[in-house]
């Protein structure tokens, strides 16, 4: 009774089943169940119907068709979307028909129009093969039918096997590569087509090609109950484009009876289409002098101490430094643990051995022991006769000794577990504050003994389950960082015993209490200043004549311009202004606008820069920011209510990052820029309320952007 013809929704994750709900317009139907505990309840299942939407709505239309049109209509932007109008949509770049998607189209802020991949085809490539596939149906119905058999299985038939769920990870597009091969074989059977017009067609094929094109977009624009006419208008814009194409090459072929002049003819209506996206495509298409993969990678690595240990987690934190370490032999000391793969036993068996100039990972643990299906999830169950912070050794022998395994999670199944969430790691205060450690004298009246924390969780999966006998096995002798892209999830909530050192966090036994809120514990100021200034590398993102930089990338750059401003800042609180400005200066060098956008992650880099006493430059980039988020409010406030309504976090991020602006130039002293702030920001208030009230009088509500 729980299942259907054609499943789609099948994910329980919280975040899938939201997404679920929305794209589907989820209502389902009521029925009886069990819970876990046998008790009675009621669920709702989805109907038939609302899988079939979600299949329509997202699988098909957003993420394939999306995709399909990014090749061959045009792209707004290179950003991964998950279904609102400002990130991933296609673009035809005629406005009235985008207008109807994405909203007006009139006063796009440069943050929009400049990013490269902003491509406007202007559907002439689409509406080339559209061309093409109407001609070979017509004239060579066979092969038609085996292009389309290629075209369907290597797009359509794809999507239908895979059955996304929602957010994906990254976009899929490369997945359906194969089925825009085969349309680009309509488009070039599309100036074959137009060929054949100037030889062959009647006045009469003409008029009734152009005619059922026309009908079918008025046909269309009748059944669009939803007030979004882009289809209609799409199919009404290639109707009278192709139509004079066509018309162009039926009149000369009329006049001129030379083949070789409708070949001609045909040849230069079709090179318009490759023109056109060249023009607009290539600068997102082009790598060349992009670096900063192989140079992030490095600086990963070279903000880690001599034989350190490194935790990554992601594809984009993780493959890069094989890459440096494997190809071009940098730091080849520092072992990268891979925390995703550590749930694997293979992987775990890698770790355990010599690679390069680095040691094995000192896990103590038999390989008996965590085997998969052994100890995957172990369980922490406070127990009352365990007092204070446990310790850590001893913690991990309770949970390796079978002796202790109980059932816990599945009937007939004994589980591992450790009877309680609080631990504790001692630290010789003879080895951590000796040659090969890792404190100083400043430190010594924080040093306590030892690290005490709490894991907050019901359970550890098999990575951390072997991180933590990782740390009760270590003695503090090798160091071990966390790199920051990982994420607090990846940090055993151990974050107040890190220590900053570039783009990792160094395991140190002294808590830090830092009021940054983009960092966690303390900073290690003269080991990272060393590190940025003399040991980073930037990966050509200061090339002169541009670099194209994509999502990912840029990323990892708002996080190294964090990173940067949290080292500005806490110099600067340590009296080392001079040092604060060098520090951003360099950054600000090495990541200059043209190639990095600015965004609101440059609030700390702006007060970084006051708080080391350089006005002019803060002033100067308060004020470049205050532009662009002022430029994109201009845009948001110039929607309609049903597009405002999308964009309404949106809206109320730019009003406040402007407030902030103006409040910090306040706080500075800069009395004059801070008025003229203020002046625009109330304006700017204004307008944002009165276009709330219209979004509430009218009713909006979000919905993700439909195909």
């Amino acid at each position: 009774e729980f299942t259907m013809l054609f499943p789609r929704m099948y994910s329980s994750q919280r975040s899938h089943v939201d997404a679920y709900k929305e794209w589907s317009d989820f209502k389902g139907r009521p029925m009886r169940s069990t819970d876990r505990e046998g008790k009675p309840t009621v669920i709702h299942k989805p109907t038939f119907g609302e899988n079939m939407r979600f299949f329509f709505s997202y699988q098909l239309d957003w993420m394939y068709w999306r995709y399909f049109l990014w090749n061959f209509a045009g792209r707004q932007n290179d950003v991964q979307g998950h279904g609102n109008i400002l990130e991933g949509n296609w673009l035809s770049g005629v406005d009235v028909i985008d207008e109807q998607r994405l909203g007006s189209q009139e006063f796009l802020p440069s943050s929009m129009t400049e990013n490269k991949g902003y491509n406007r085809f202007y559907l002439l490539p689409l509406l080339l093969g559209m061309i093409g596939f109407i001609h070979q149906l017509v004239r060579h119905p066979k092969d038609w039918a085996i292009t389309l058999m290629l075209f369907f299985f290597t797009g359509i038939a794809i999507v239908i096997y895979l059955n996304q769920y929602p957010f994906q990870p990254r976009e899929r597009d490369y997945a359906y590569v194969g089925s825009f091969y085969a349309f680009a074989v309509w488009i070039g059977l599309g100036v074959l087509a137009l060929y054949d017009a100037a030889r062959t067609i009647t006045q009469k094929e003409l008029g009734m090609a152009v005619g059922a094109a026309a009908g079918l977009g008025a046909l269309k624009y009748l059944v669009e109950w939803d007030g979004d006419h882009s289809m209609s208008y799409t199919i009404l814009y290639m109707a009278l484009l192709g139509g004079a194409a066509l018309l162009a090459a039926h009149l000369l072929g009329r006049v001129v009876k030379n083949s070789v002049v409708h070949a001609t003819l045909a040849t230069v209506l079709g090179l318009v289409v490759p023109v056109v996206m060249v023009a607009d495509g290539w600068d997102d298409h082009d790598r060349s002098t992009r670096m900063p993969a192989r140079d992030l990678a490095a600086d990963y690595l070279e903000s880690c101490a001599p034989n350190a240990i490194l935790f990554t987690n992601g594809d984009n934190d993780t493959f890069p430094l094989w890459y440096a370490q494997e190809v071009e032999g940098i730091r080849t000391d520092v072992r990268v643990v891979n925390l995703s793969l550590l749930n694997t036993d293979w992987y775990i068996d890698q770790m355990r051995r010599k690679a390069y100039d680095s040691e094995p990972v000192p896990f103590k643990m038999d390989p008996a022991k965590y085997r998969q299906g052994t100890r995957d999830v172990v369980a922490l169950i406070p127990n009352e006769k365990v007092k204070g912070y446990l310790d850590l050794k001893r913690a991990m022998d309770f949970a390796t000794d079978d002796r202790n395994l109980q059932q816990i999670f599945q009937l007939g199944m004994k589980d591992a577990y450790i009877p309680s969430q609080n631990f504790r790691i001692t630290a010789d205060s003879a080895f951590v504050f000796g040659p090969q450690g890792m404190l100083t004298a400043a430190d010594t009246a924080y040093f306590t003994g030892d690290v005490r924390w709490t894991i907050n969780k019901q359970y550890v999966l098999k990575n951390h389950f072997l991180m933590m006998d990782l740390l009760a096995n270590n003695d503090w002798k090798r160091p071990i960082y966390f790199a920051v892209t990982t994420g607090p999830d990846s940090y055993l909530n151990l974050q107040d015993y890190f220590r900053l050192e570039g783009l990792t966090y160094r395991l140190v036994p002294v808590a830090g209490e830092s009021a940054n809120p983009n960092t966690y514990g303390s900073v290690a100021t003269d080991i990272m200043l060393d590190n940025v200034m003399n040991k980073f590398k930037w990966g050509g993102m200061d090339y002169e004549p541009g670099v194209y930089l994509d999502e990912n990338v840029l990323r990892m750059t708002t996080n190294l311009r964090l990173q940067i401003a949290t080292l500005a800042t806490e110099l600067a609180s340590e009296g080392r202004k001079e040092e604060a400005k060098q520090v951003l200066d360099l950054a600000q060098a090495k990541m200059p606008e043209k190639n990095v956008p600015y965004d609101r992650i440059m609030l700390p880099i702006i007060e970084a820069y006051y708080q080391a006493d350089d006005t002019t430059s803060a002033n100067r980039l308060t004020e470049r920011l205050f532009t662009i988020m002022d430029e994109n409010m201009n845009w948001y406030l110039s929607l309609s209510p049903k597009f405002a309504n999308r964009v309404s976090d949106d809206m109320s991020m730019g009003k406040l990052v402007m407030e902030r602006l103006a409040r910090t130039a306040q706080i500075y002293g800069q009395k004059d820029l801070a008025n003229k702030l203020n002046a625009r920001a109330a304006e700017v208030d204004t307008l944002y309320q009165m276009k709330m009230e219209d979004i509430a009088t009218q009713g909006m509500r979000t919905t993700n952007a439909r195909f």
